[in-house]
Protein backbone atom coordinates (compact mmCIF):
# COMPACT_ATOMS: atom_id res chain seq x y z
CA UNK A 1 0.00 0.00 0.00
CA UNK A 2 1.17 3.72 -0.65
CA UNK A 3 1.95 5.15 2.58
CA UNK A 4 1.97 8.31 1.16
CA UNK A 5 -1.39 9.00 1.64
CA UNK A 6 -1.73 8.22 5.13
CA UNK A 7 -2.04 11.30 7.21
CA UNK A 8 -2.04 10.33 10.74
CA UNK A 9 -4.01 13.37 13.17
CA UNK A 10 -3.35 14.21 16.89
CA UNK A 11 -5.98 16.67 18.77
CA UNK A 12 -3.47 18.05 21.69
CA UNK A 13 -4.51 20.20 24.76
CA UNK A 14 -1.80 20.90 27.43
CA UNK A 15 0.17 17.77 26.63
CA UNK A 16 3.85 18.78 27.01
CA UNK A 17 4.80 16.05 29.32
CA UNK A 18 3.12 13.22 26.77
CA UNK A 19 4.98 14.98 23.72
CA UNK A 20 8.26 13.81 24.12
CA UNK A 21 7.08 9.92 24.38
CA UNK A 22 4.33 10.55 21.77
CA UNK A 23 6.59 11.14 19.21
CA UNK A 24 9.62 9.14 20.35
CA UNK A 25 7.39 6.28 19.71
CA UNK A 26 6.54 7.53 16.71
CA UNK A 27 9.22 8.26 14.76
CA UNK A 28 10.80 4.93 15.11
CA UNK A 29 8.09 3.30 13.90
CA UNK A 30 7.20 4.89 10.97
CA UNK A 31 10.85 5.81 10.02
CA UNK A 32 10.59 4.70 6.53
CA UNK A 33 7.53 6.05 5.50
CA UNK A 34 6.39 9.00 4.27
CA UNK A 35 3.29 9.56 6.40
CA UNK A 36 1.94 13.06 7.47
CA UNK A 37 1.78 14.08 10.87
CA UNK A 38 -1.23 16.88 11.61
CA UNK A 39 -1.17 18.17 15.01
CA UNK A 40 -4.35 20.10 15.96
CA UNK A 41 -3.70 22.43 19.50
CA UNK A 42 -6.38 22.99 21.02
CA UNK A 43 -5.44 26.23 22.88
CA UNK A 44 -3.03 24.57 25.14
CA UNK A 45 -1.45 26.97 27.91
CA UNK A 46 1.78 24.96 28.32
CA UNK A 47 4.69 24.35 26.14
CA UNK A 48 2.79 21.90 23.88
CA UNK A 49 3.24 23.20 20.12
CA UNK A 50 6.92 24.32 20.69
CA UNK A 51 7.56 20.65 22.26
CA UNK A 52 5.60 19.68 18.95
CA UNK A 53 8.23 21.54 17.17
CA UNK A 54 11.11 20.50 18.87
CA UNK A 55 10.87 17.14 18.58
CA UNK A 56 9.11 16.55 14.95
CA UNK A 57 9.72 20.06 13.10
CA UNK A 58 7.86 18.49 9.97
CA UNK A 59 4.82 17.91 12.04
CA UNK A 60 1.71 20.32 10.15
CA UNK A 61 0.73 22.27 13.50
CA UNK A 62 -2.74 23.93 13.70
CA UNK A 63 -3.33 26.12 16.30
CA UNK A 64 -6.44 27.16 17.53
CA UNK A 65 -7.48 30.16 19.75
CA UNK A 66 -10.02 28.30 21.49
CA UNK A 67 -10.85 24.37 23.20
CA UNK A 68 -12.83 23.02 19.78
CA UNK A 69 -13.14 19.61 21.63
CA UNK A 70 -11.95 16.56 20.54
CA UNK A 71 -14.61 16.64 17.43
CA UNK A 72 -13.53 19.91 16.17
CA UNK A 73 -10.15 19.45 16.78
CA UNK A 74 -10.53 16.37 14.49
CA UNK A 75 -12.47 17.64 12.14
CA UNK A 76 -9.98 20.30 11.31
CA UNK A 77 -6.94 17.33 10.75
CA UNK A 78 -9.54 15.38 8.70
CA UNK A 79 -10.14 18.26 6.49
CA UNK A 80 -6.79 19.62 6.21
CA UNK A 81 -6.29 15.78 5.19
CA UNK A 82 -8.83 15.27 3.06
CA UNK A 83 -7.88 18.59 0.87
CA UNK A 84 -4.44 17.13 0.67
CA UNK A 85 -5.12 13.82 -0.72
CA UNK A 86 -5.22 11.77 1.91
CA UNK A 87 -6.38 8.03 1.12
CA UNK A 88 -6.61 6.86 4.62
CA UNK A 89 -6.59 8.50 8.10
CA UNK A 90 -5.69 7.74 11.35
CA UNK A 91 -7.33 9.64 14.38
CA UNK A 92 -4.94 8.94 17.97
CA UNK A 93 -4.36 10.65 21.09
CA UNK A 94 -1.80 12.23 22.63
CA UNK A 95 -1.26 10.11 25.25
CA UNK A 96 -0.74 6.97 22.76
CA UNK A 97 2.65 5.21 22.55
CA UNK A 98 3.51 2.75 19.50
CA UNK A 99 4.76 -0.08 19.03
CA UNK A 100 7.38 -1.33 16.25
CA UNK A 101 4.66 -2.30 13.39
CA UNK A 102 1.75 -1.23 14.33
CA UNK A 103 0.82 0.41 10.74
CA UNK A 104 1.35 -1.77 8.56
CA UNK A 105 -1.73 -4.54 9.69
CA UNK A 106 -4.11 -2.03 9.40
CA UNK A 107 -2.98 -0.80 6.18
CA UNK A 108 -3.51 -4.60 5.22
CA UNK A 109 -6.77 -5.05 6.73
CA UNK A 110 -7.60 -1.98 4.50
CA UNK A 111 -6.88 -3.57 1.33
CA UNK A 112 -7.79 -6.65 1.42
CA UNK A 113 -11.57 -5.27 2.59
CA UNK A 114 -12.76 -2.93 0.71
CA UNK A 115 -16.16 -1.96 2.40
CA UNK A 116 -14.24 -1.43 6.10
CA UNK A 117 -14.75 1.84 6.65
CA UNK A 118 -12.70 1.82 10.13
CA UNK A 119 -10.28 -0.33 11.68
CA UNK A 120 -8.94 -0.42 15.01
CA UNK A 121 -5.40 -1.39 17.03
CA UNK A 122 -5.14 -3.78 19.99
CA UNK A 123 -4.72 -0.99 22.83
CA UNK A 124 -2.95 -1.86 26.06
CA UNK A 125 -2.48 -0.02 28.88
CA UNK A 126 0.39 1.87 28.66
CA UNK A 127 1.32 1.70 32.87
CA UNK A 128 1.23 -2.37 32.52
CA UNK A 129 1.73 -3.75 28.99
CA UNK A 130 0.18 -7.05 29.74
CA UNK A 131 -3.42 -5.46 30.37
CA UNK A 132 -5.99 -4.34 27.61
CA UNK A 133 -7.16 -1.09 27.48
CA UNK A 134 -9.14 -1.87 24.51
CA UNK A 135 -9.80 -4.80 21.58
CA UNK A 136 -12.89 -3.28 20.18
CA UNK A 137 -15.65 -1.21 22.09
CA UNK A 138 -18.79 -2.30 22.83
CA UNK A 139 -22.26 -0.18 21.63
CA UNK A 140 -25.11 -0.74 24.03
CA UNK A 141 -28.60 -0.59 22.33
CA UNK A 142 -29.61 2.45 24.46
CA UNK A 143 -26.26 4.13 23.61
CA UNK A 144 -23.95 3.69 26.08
CA UNK A 145 -20.26 2.59 25.00
CA UNK A 146 -17.94 0.82 26.77
CA UNK A 147 -14.43 -1.03 25.92
CA UNK A 148 -14.22 -4.48 25.34
CA UNK A 149 -11.66 -6.77 27.52
CA UNK A 150 -11.04 -3.44 29.68
CA UNK A 151 -8.04 -4.61 32.34
CA UNK A 152 -8.06 -8.10 31.17
CA UNK A 153 -4.78 -9.75 30.62
CA UNK A 154 -3.84 -10.22 26.53
CA UNK A 155 -2.77 -13.57 27.42
CA UNK A 156 -5.83 -14.41 29.01
CA UNK A 157 -8.33 -12.38 26.17
CA UNK A 158 -8.95 -13.68 22.74
CA UNK A 159 -9.44 -10.45 21.38
CA UNK A 160 -9.58 -11.74 17.30
CA UNK A 161 -9.64 -9.60 14.17
CA UNK A 162 -13.06 -9.62 13.59
CA UNK A 163 -15.60 -6.63 12.23
CA UNK A 164 -18.14 -8.08 14.83
CA UNK A 165 -17.62 -4.90 16.95
CA UNK A 166 -19.55 -2.10 17.99
CA UNK A 167 -17.19 0.98 17.34
CA UNK A 168 -13.68 1.92 17.16
CA UNK A 169 -12.06 3.86 19.81
CA UNK A 170 -10.89 7.47 18.54
CA UNK A 171 -7.30 6.80 20.32
CA UNK A 172 -6.34 4.56 17.27
CA UNK A 173 -8.47 4.36 14.32
CA UNK A 174 -7.41 4.30 11.12
CA UNK A 175 -10.33 5.53 8.77
CA UNK A 176 -11.17 5.22 4.85
CA UNK A 177 -11.43 8.53 3.22
CA UNK A 178 -13.70 7.40 0.99
CA UNK A 179 -15.98 6.42 3.60
CA UNK A 180 -15.97 9.58 5.55
CA UNK A 181 -17.17 11.54 1.77
CA UNK A 182 -20.00 9.38 2.16
CA UNK A 183 -21.23 9.60 5.96
CA UNK A 184 -19.72 12.99 6.83
CA UNK A 185 -17.02 13.82 9.46
CA UNK A 186 -17.64 13.70 13.38
CA UNK A 187 -20.05 15.80 15.03
CA UNK A 188 -18.89 18.63 16.22
CA UNK A 189 -21.84 19.46 18.44
CA UNK A 190 -20.65 16.61 20.60
CA UNK A 191 -17.35 18.46 21.70
CA UNK A 192 -15.97 15.24 23.58
CA UNK A 193 -17.39 11.54 24.33
CA UNK A 194 -19.18 9.28 22.01
CA UNK A 195 -17.87 11.12 18.59
CA UNK A 196 -16.44 8.03 17.59
CA UNK A 197 -18.77 5.90 18.28
CA UNK A 198 -21.88 8.18 16.48
CA UNK A 199 -19.26 7.70 13.47
CA UNK A 200 -19.09 4.53 13.61
CA UNK A 201 -23.44 3.78 13.78
CA UNK A 202 -23.34 6.09 10.63
CA UNK A 203 -20.75 3.76 9.33
CA UNK A 204 -22.72 0.64 9.83
CA UNK A 205 -26.12 2.32 8.44
CA UNK A 206 -24.07 2.95 5.14
CA UNK A 207 -23.41 -0.63 4.78
CA UNK A 208 -20.06 -0.29 6.25
CA UNK A 209 -17.99 -3.09 8.12
CA UNK A 210 -15.77 -2.09 11.71
CA UNK A 211 -13.01 -3.72 12.30
CA UNK A 212 -10.27 -4.50 15.31
CA UNK A 213 -7.04 -5.58 13.87
CA UNK A 214 -5.25 -7.06 17.09
CA UNK A 215 -1.42 -7.32 15.57
CA UNK A 216 -1.22 -4.29 15.33
CA UNK A 217 -0.67 -3.01 18.74
CA UNK A 218 -0.59 0.66 20.50
CA UNK A 219 -0.20 1.56 23.83
CA UNK A 220 -2.67 4.03 25.96
CA UNK A 221 -1.79 5.95 29.03
CA UNK A 222 -5.49 5.73 30.37
CA UNK A 223 -7.39 6.18 33.70
CA UNK A 224 -10.80 6.16 33.98
CA UNK A 225 -12.02 9.91 34.87
CA UNK A 226 -15.12 10.11 37.22
CA UNK A 227 -15.37 14.16 36.31
CA UNK A 228 -18.33 15.94 36.41
CA UNK A 229 -18.01 17.41 32.79
CA UNK A 230 -17.44 13.98 31.79
CA UNK A 231 -20.77 12.73 33.38
CA UNK A 232 -22.44 15.69 31.26
CA UNK A 233 -21.29 15.20 27.99
CA UNK A 234 -21.44 11.29 28.23
CA UNK A 235 -24.97 11.38 28.74
CA UNK A 236 -26.17 14.33 26.50
CA UNK A 237 -23.90 12.30 23.59
CA UNK A 238 -25.43 9.00 24.24
CA UNK A 239 -29.05 9.70 23.70
CA UNK A 240 -27.75 11.94 20.76
CA UNK A 241 -26.69 8.98 19.39
CA UNK A 242 -30.13 7.56 19.72
CA UNK A 243 -32.13 10.35 18.48
CA UNK A 244 -30.21 10.88 15.85
CA UNK A 245 -29.36 7.52 14.49
CA UNK A 246 -32.41 5.30 15.23
CA UNK A 247 -35.32 4.93 12.38
CA UNK A 248 -38.43 6.54 13.80
CA UNK A 249 -40.38 2.77 14.15
CA UNK A 250 -36.81 1.96 16.62
CA UNK A 251 -37.16 5.09 18.32
CA UNK A 252 -40.87 3.60 19.05
CA UNK A 253 -39.93 0.37 20.19
CA UNK A 254 -37.36 1.26 22.74
CA UNK A 255 -38.87 3.70 24.34
CA UNK A 256 -40.41 1.36 27.19
CA UNK A 257 -37.01 0.74 28.30
CA UNK A 258 -35.33 3.89 27.57
CA UNK A 259 -37.58 5.65 30.22
CA UNK A 260 -37.05 3.11 32.43
CA UNK A 261 -32.94 3.14 32.12
CA UNK A 262 -33.52 7.11 32.16
CA UNK A 263 -35.63 6.76 35.73
CA UNK A 264 -32.12 4.41 36.98
CA UNK A 265 -29.83 6.57 35.87
CA UNK A 266 -31.75 9.85 37.79
CA UNK A 267 -31.53 7.80 40.59
CA UNK A 268 -28.04 6.54 40.06
CA UNK A 269 -27.07 10.42 40.21
CA UNK A 270 -29.11 11.59 43.05
CA UNK A 271 -26.88 8.78 44.67
CA UNK A 272 -24.18 10.02 43.31
CA UNK A 273 -24.79 13.10 44.52
CA UNK A 274 -25.60 12.14 48.37
CA UNK A 275 -23.14 9.77 48.58
CA UNK A 276 -20.18 9.67 46.58
CA UNK A 277 -17.22 12.29 45.44
CA UNK A 278 -20.15 14.32 43.57
CA UNK A 279 -18.72 13.73 39.89
CA UNK A 280 -21.72 11.97 39.30
CA UNK A 281 -24.52 14.65 40.13
CA UNK A 282 -28.34 14.64 39.39
CA UNK A 283 -27.27 18.58 38.41
CA UNK A 284 -25.62 17.36 35.51
CA UNK A 285 -28.16 14.34 34.69
CA UNK A 286 -30.77 16.64 34.48
CA UNK A 287 -28.39 19.61 32.65
CA UNK A 288 -27.86 16.76 29.93
CA UNK A 289 -31.78 16.97 29.34
CA UNK A 290 -31.95 20.84 29.49
CA UNK A 291 -29.60 20.57 26.02
CA UNK A 292 -33.08 18.95 24.31
CA UNK A 293 -35.08 21.59 25.64
CA UNK A 294 -33.29 24.36 23.24
CA UNK A 295 -34.48 24.58 19.91
CA UNK A 296 -31.59 24.60 17.82
CA UNK A 297 -30.71 20.75 19.54
CA UNK A 298 -33.47 19.52 17.89
CA UNK A 299 -32.99 21.57 14.77
CA UNK A 300 -29.73 19.86 14.46
CA UNK A 301 -30.97 16.69 15.28
CA UNK A 302 -33.67 16.81 12.55
CA UNK A 303 -30.93 17.90 10.09
CA UNK A 304 -28.63 14.56 11.09
CA UNK A 305 -31.38 11.99 10.83
CA UNK A 306 -32.45 13.88 7.31
CA UNK A 307 -28.43 12.95 6.21
CA UNK A 308 -28.48 9.48 7.78
CA UNK A 309 -31.81 8.69 6.04
CA UNK A 310 -30.44 9.81 2.56
CA UNK A 311 -26.90 7.65 3.16
CA UNK A 312 -29.35 4.58 4.91
CA UNK A 313 -28.28 1.09 3.08
CA UNK A 314 -29.08 -1.68 6.03
CA UNK A 315 -32.16 -1.62 8.33
CA UNK A 316 -31.47 -1.10 11.87
CA UNK A 317 -32.36 -4.98 12.44
CA UNK A 318 -29.47 -6.01 10.83
CA UNK A 319 -27.53 -2.94 12.00
CA UNK A 320 -28.19 -3.76 15.60
CA UNK A 321 -26.64 -7.54 15.79
CA UNK A 322 -23.65 -5.77 16.77
CA UNK A 323 -25.46 -4.21 19.71
CA UNK A 324 -25.15 -5.10 23.16
CA UNK A 325 -27.81 -5.63 26.10
CA UNK A 326 -25.60 -5.57 29.19
CA UNK A 327 -22.85 -3.30 30.57
CA UNK A 328 -19.79 -4.67 31.55
CA UNK A 329 -17.13 -2.70 32.98
CA UNK A 330 -14.87 -3.07 35.43
CA UNK A 331 -14.70 0.58 36.63
CA UNK A 332 -18.73 1.10 36.59
CA UNK A 333 -19.22 -2.20 37.75
CA UNK A 334 -22.46 -1.88 40.20
CA UNK A 335 -24.74 -4.87 41.82
CA UNK A 336 -28.06 -2.98 40.45
CA UNK A 337 -26.78 -2.76 36.35
CA UNK A 338 -25.60 -6.74 36.93
CA UNK A 339 -28.48 -8.20 38.50
CA UNK A 340 -31.44 -6.08 37.96
CA UNK A 341 -30.95 -3.79 34.78
CA UNK A 342 -28.26 -6.17 32.71
CA UNK A 343 -31.31 -8.85 33.23
CA UNK A 344 -34.31 -6.70 31.95
CA UNK A 345 -32.36 -4.67 29.13
CA UNK A 346 -31.61 -8.39 27.99
CA UNK A 347 -35.02 -9.75 27.82
CA UNK A 348 -36.40 -6.66 26.48
CA UNK A 349 -33.80 -6.68 23.77
CA UNK A 350 -34.46 -9.51 22.96
CA UNK A 351 -38.34 -9.61 22.47
CA UNK A 352 -38.34 -6.03 20.20
CA UNK A 353 -34.98 -6.47 18.55
CA UNK A 354 -36.66 -8.73 15.67
CA UNK A 355 -39.40 -5.91 15.47
CA UNK A 356 -37.41 -3.08 14.18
Amino acid sequence: MNLQRIFIVVPTYNGENDIPAFFDTLKKTILHHDVSIVVVDNASHDSTVSSIQSFFPKAIIIENTENRGYAGGCNQGMEYARSNGAEYIFLTNQDVRFSPGWLEPLCDMMKKHRNLAAVQSLILMDQDREQINSCGNELHFLGFGYTRGYREKQSDYRCGTTSSIGYCSGAAMLIRVDALRTVGLFDESYFMYHEDSDLCWRFRIAGYEIAVCSDSVVFHRYEFSRSIQKFYYIERNRLMNICKNYSTRSLILISPILFLWECGMILYSILGSLYTKKTITTKEKFRSYAYFGKISTWKHIKEERKKIKNIRRISDKELTKFFTSRIEFQDINNPLITYFANPITKVYWSLVRHLL
